[in-house]
């Protein structure tokens, strides 16, 4: 079973971090969302916003909620983007981008 896109860097300044990521066809997502044409579920793109900002920023507390999050371009099998997190105490932003076009962002709060 495969669930996590496969990060190609990572590049990290205090509470910074950009991830170039890949996200492979063959991830277990893409059978059954949506059958005539693949997506990558946006609660995936969160749950690896919040996972790989605790991973490589640190980021304790328990996850509360979130706030302005926006879907704005859907990410199909085989696409490359940059993750952006920033981390603050409490919060955590992230965007996506594939390019210069933002595909996701949102904040998560934690306690």
């Amino acid at each position: 079973m495969s669930y996590q896109p496969t990060v190609r860097a990572v590049r990290r300044s205090g509470t910074h971090a950009e991830l170039d990521l890949f996200i492979p066809a063959s991830l277990d997502f893409f059978p059954d969302h949506f059958p005539r044409l693949a997506i990558l579920p946006g609660v995936v793109q969160v749950d690896w916003a919040i996972s790989l900002g605790r991973e490589h920023l640190g980021l304790p507390g328990t996850f509360r909620g979130l706030r302005n999050v926006k879907f704005m371009s859907p990410v199909l099998p085989g696409a490359t983007l940059t993750l952006f997190l920033d981390g603050k105490p409490r919060e955590l932003s992230f965007a996506y981008r594939a390019g210069e076009r933002t595909v996701s962002s949102g904040r998560a709060l934690f306690s």
